[in-house]
């Protein structure tokens, strides 16, 4: 899903010690987090939007 960036980016899974917490973030800011989205997963719109920031965040660099 992200291997277009796996040269630029480093991601870690870190499990929470809160029950049903997922949060995604990037350089300190959140891109998602779950319980704020009223305990929903993240969807295809949701992955394609983290991927776009990402891309928009490399090329600030």
């Amino acid at each position: 899903m992200f291997i277009e960036f796996r040269s630029q980016i480093a991601l870690t899974l870190t499990p929470s010690h809160q029950s049903g917490q997922l949060e995604v973030r990037l350089n300190g800011n959140t891109l998602f987090d779950r319980q704020a989205e009223g305990d929903t997963f993240p969807d295809l719109d949701n992955v394609n939007g983290w991927k776009q920031t990402i891309r928009n965040t490399l090329d600030l660099s």
